[in-house]
């Protein structure tokens, strides 16, 4: 996209790990600083499970909506990359832990009755399904699947993500 050859990309940046990091962190600082100010804004006495995905969620959904080809490249890539459990993601996002960090203190508190560890992997099972949904959300329409995904409202599409997501966190497991 970005009209070089390999060389110039090798020069400015060093390496492949180096560009994918840059690229990462393109994004991330600015989706993180609006999570944190949602954050900040969260009265914890009042607020729910729900409204903490809808902090983790939007910021992102935005982006990938709004974002323009840009925006939906980021959100694909970063779905693939956290899917691969890309080292290079997993070190661009310790720079981000002071907010991330607070997502599950927050569930600890708003689910006291669950225990932390089935929390923390509900919390991961949720992380896969909303990156994997915005990436999907964002492709190019495939009329010849006449898959509802493809026809439905996208931001219908966050809301139920929101939905879907809270609710996985919230549910009991069965034994």
């Amino acid at each position: 996209k970005a009209v070089v050859s390999a060389g110039v990309l090798h020069y400015h940046f060093g390496s492949r790990e180096v560009l994918v990091s840059e690229l990462i962190t393109r994004h991330m600082g600015e989706l993180t600083a609006q999570r944190e100010r949602l954050l900040n804004e969260l009265q914890p006495a009042q607020a729910s499970v729900r409204d903490l995905m809808r902090i983790v969620i939007e910021p992102l959904a935005s982006l990938a909506l709004a974002g323009g080809d840009e925006g939906r490249r980021y959100v694909r890539m970063i779905a693939r990359l956290y899917a691969d459990r890309s080292p290079i993601l997993e070190e661009v996002s310790r720079r981000y832990l002071h907010v991330s960090a607070r997502y599950p203190q927050l569930l600890h508190q708003f689910l006291p009755e669950q225990d932390p560890a089935i929390l923390d992997i509900k919390f991961e099972m949720a992380n896969h399904a909303m990156l994997q949904m915005l990436a999907d959300l964002t492709r190019e329409s495939r009329p010849w699947l006449e898959r509802d995904l493809e026809r439905m409202d996208k931001q219908a599409v966050v809301e139920l993500l929101v939905d879907f997501t809270s609710s996985g966190i919230c549910g009991s497991i069965s034994n």
